[in-house]
């Protein structure tokens, strides 16, 4: 489609030209559409790129351990509630601590109650980002808004809606409802086919001169939507030169071509731009092709949070991780392709001397009758009927495809406990190996954690900024605040605050980490297992309950690292030594008292006992007495 030449472009032309080129070269290098291909099942293509599944040909086989391998590790990285944990960052020297730690509950009880919401689908935005993450890399948006940049907010009903016809300048709006309460805050996945950085990108995506994202919006919405300058000439024309891309994006996801990309062509739904300028601290909305500006925002930092598996050196785009699984992936599905063409061709033959059998004797060769005699003339010998041997699989392939297999597992990172035991090695060997893979697999855990904690420090971060009214929170009781547990006793319901923006702007920093226990499965079995551990070192060893510092640093030992349970177990623990000190007191003062041992000195005695009795034991008393139980 040619353009006049009157038409003025914008910069941002060329430079989303540039970084759609740059991307290009990234995601052919790595063949990220062939990556996700192979999760789908079509792991078979000929020499020019095309998907045996599109021939009319018979299917080869494939076993697919990327798909399956996939399903493992997303159902180990990802959470089934997720819940999150604030601890108080520590600041100046007017630092309160403990009016640090109250503010830290207050946000940790926010941030949980907007999390858990189910119009804001937090855990599939993290389940699509974690799937996107194995091709390509995973982000998903974190924002606060009434408006049309929320994805929850209630479509506009427009006039065009009935009467297709009434798309141009003549549709109107019938009704639009911004979003409210908590659906303000939004997260909001991004497909990493659509999502592109600057030329001059870096590994950190702050220092990029610029990222964003494209999708696509009806152009009555971009016209009717307040905020949003839509150019009073516009000319299809003119702008979504991109729509060949448009309509090939429609076919390739099995849209229908009639439809969606037909109403990119007849103008009904433009290709719009959604770019933060890292320069100008700027949010800008373009519209595809001349990417003149609709909207402009200042925002202080980048609303994404981002997850890739594997940095590359070489700029922002990541190592996809199912790349390294393309070899041992193909080497498993030829090797059991040749052992089913072995198969098939292991079917009983048999060649006869002509004229040495009849015809209905050797029809007698293809019923199923057990037993069955076939009458032959004389051959001189030889046998008239001969059996045709088959050729034998060859143990090299069968070899091939357990080394494929253990190629597969060793690329992945799958330890030998979870995937497929090895009989090529020995114990210990498979056990290194073992714990090796577990390692990745606890740092992949890390990294993915990490990632959903930074989705959770932006939403407290725009609630913040952007809440205009406040909200009501459940509030969580603390386990060693007694008044708390009672209130909510007494009250048989959960207790809840009504916060304000200013409660979450005090100036208090925080951390944020997210709770295993509502992980899924795999992690919770892993969590308890840390849990029991601990309690056994605590059991065990008595004397670490005596200070903070031991009782961390065993927990820590353990990969426990619940801060709440680890000081109440402490608090616990020295209640139970001190109550333990006082009964064993008693015990002697009880027979220190015999009948014919009672005198006015034994009295005194008895009465001071009781006295320092009624006294808790001081901790020097405790830990004394804990030296001479280990020694």
């Amino acid at each position: 489609m040619t353009k006049p030449n009157t038409l003025i472009s914008s910069p941002w032309q060329t430079r989303i030209q540039q970084a759609n080129k740059y991307y290009k070269a990234w995601e052919e290098r790595f063949r990220c559409e062939t990556l996700e291909s192979y999760y789908e099942g079509f792991q078979w293509y000929l020499a020019n790129g095309i998907p045996l599944d599109a021939m009319n040909v018979r299917r080869p086989y494939t076993l697919n351990l990327i798909y399956t391998t996939m399903k493992r590790k997303v159902a180990n990285i990802t959470y089934t509630y997720p819940e999150f944990i604030l601890t108080p960052r520590p600041g100046q020297m007017d630092w309160n601590q403990d009016m640090a730690v109250q503010s830290a509950q207050i946000k940790q009880d926010t941030l949980n109650t907007v999390a858990s919401d189910p119009r804001l689908e937090l855990v599939e935005d993290i389940r699509l980002a974690a799937i996107d993450s194995f091709f390509r890399f995973g982000v998903v948006e974190v924002g606060y808004s009434t408006g049309w940049e929320n994805p929850n907010k209630p479509k506009m009903e427009l006039a065009s809606h009935e009467d297709p016809q009434r798309y141009l300048n003549k549709d109107r709006v019938i009704s639009d409802n911004p979003a409210s309460g908590t659906a303000s805050a939004y997260t909001k996945w991004i497909s990493a086919r659509r999502f592109r950085v600057s030329m001059a990108d870096d590994v950190k995506l702050r220092n990029c001169d610029w990222c964003g994202y494209y999708s696509f919006m009806p152009i009555a919405v971009l016209k009717k939507t307040k905020g949003i300058d839509f150019p009073s000439q516009f000319d299809q024309n003119y702008y979504s030169v991109d729509i060949a891309d448009a309509s090939a994006y429609f076919e390739e996801k099995g849209y229908s071509s009639d439809a969606a990309a037909d109403m990119v062509t007849r103008g009904q739904i433009a290709k719009v731009w959604h770019i933060w300028d890292n320069i100008t601290k700027e949010r800008l909305l373009l519209l595809d092709g001349n990417c003149e500006n609709m909207y402009g925002e200042d925002f202080e930092r980048l609303p994404f949070s981002t997850h890739r598996s594997d940095l590359s050196l070489k700029g922002w785009y990541p190592i996809p991780p199912v790349w390294q699984w393309l070899s041992p992936q193909n080497e498993v599905n030829e090797a059991r392709e040749q052992m089913r063409r072995y198969r098939r061709r292991a079917t009983r033959k048999f060649e006869f001397t002509k004229g040495k059998v009849s015809i209905d004797e050797l029809d007698k060769m293809k019923t199923e009758v057990d037993g069955e005699t076939i009458e032959v003339k004389e051959n001189g010998g030889m046998p008239v009927i001969r059996a045709i041997a088959n050729p034998e699989i060859d143990s090299n392939i069968q070899n091939g495809l357990i080394l494929a297999k253990e190629d597969f597992d060793t690329v992945a990172s799958i330890p030998v406990s979870a995937g497929r035991p090895s009989d090529r090695q020995t114990a210990t060997a498979t056990n290194k190996i073992a714990a090796d893979q577990g390692i990745v697999e606890s740092l992949e855990q890390v990294d993915f954690s990490r990632f959903v904690a930074g989705i959770g420090r932006e939403i407290l971060l725009q609630l913040g900024e952007k809440m205009s009214e406040g909200m009501w929170v459940k509030y969580t009781t603390d386990p060693g605040d007694e008044e708390s547990i009672m209130a909510e006793i007494a009250q048989n319901a959960p207790i809840f605050k009504y916060i304000t923006s200013q409660n979450l702007q005090d100036g208090y920093d925080f951390d944020v980490v997210c709770n295993v226990v509502n992980a899924t499965p795999n992690q919770m079995q892993s969590e308890l297992s840390n849990y029991v551990q601990f309690l056994s070192l605590m059991t065990q060893f008595p004397a670490i309950a005596m200070s903070s510092t031991l009782v961390r640093e065993t927990a820590y030992r353990c990969n426990y690292k619940n801060e709440r349970v680890i000081k109440e177990y402490q608090k616990m623990a020295m209640l139970a030594m001190q109550e333990k000190a006082n009964m064993a007191g008693q015990s002697l003062l009880t027979q220190g008292l015999l009948p014919q041992q009672v005198n006015a000195s034994n009295v005194n005695r008895t009465a001071q006992g009781m006295s320092e009795q009624q006294t808790p034991n001081t901790i020097a008393e405790i830990q004394s007495q804990l030296h001479s139980q280990v020694h």
